[in-house]
Order: C-alpha cells, then structure tokens, then sequence
C-alpha cells in the first residue's frame, strides 16, 4: 500500500517540473521577443529590412542577462544597437528585476473595464 501512494506522487512532482520548466521557456522567448521588439522601435525598422541599411545605428548582437522574475531566474538575450543608445523598457539596463506589465496595467483605473 505505502508504495503505490509514493508512485502516485512522483508523477505530480515530476509534472509540476515539467510545468515550471515550460513556463520558464515562455516566459524567456516572451521576453526576448519583447526586447526585439523595442529594438525595432528604437532603431526604426525590422531585422532584416534593407531601409536600416547606411543608418550607422544597427543591431549589434546580444548579451547575456539574467532577470529575476515573480517566480523565477531567467536568462535572457538582450538585443544591443551598434551606437550602445538603446534603452530597453521591460528588462532596464543595471537592473535585475523585470518589470510587471500586469500589475501596473492592473492598478492603473484608466485601464480597468468601466
């Protein structure tokens, strides 16, 4: 009897891990996405598009980051701009914690259903 109920549990832990990890992924691509975004924006175009080229400010790689999250400790590509004046909003250069979009859209009453 006592090892059927520790083989039931194992399954739900191990689900759980699996679970965490998946949203640990989404949560990182939602992030770079973002942040790629916010690089297009700030330089003008998109990845790609011949119009960025002869503008002197473009994509210049990645560095690596870690953010800390509500639940967890993500690593992060952040894009970089060849003249070094981009400025991301979501994950802010000399920070380790990442903005909560939810919270503050949350709490702001502009924002909330009438």
């Amino acid at each position: 009897m006592k090892a059927a109920s520790v083989g039931r549990t194992a399954p739900s832990q191990d689900n759980r891990r699996r679970t965490y990890g998946l949203f640990k992924q989404l949560k990182k691509a939602l992030l770079e996405r973002a942040l790629g975004a916010e690089l297009s924006d700030h330089l003008g175009y998109e990845k790609g598009d011949p119009a960025g080229h002869g503008t002197g400010n473009n994509r210049n790689g990645h560095s690596g980051k870690t953010v800390l999250t509500e639940d967890a400790a993500v690593n992060l590509a952040v894009p970089r701009d060849r003249k070094g004046t981009f400025e991301p909003a979501i994950v802010p250069k000399r920070r380790a914690r990442a903005g909560s979009t939810v919270s503050t859209t949350a709490s702001c009453p502009s924002m909330r259903a009438a």
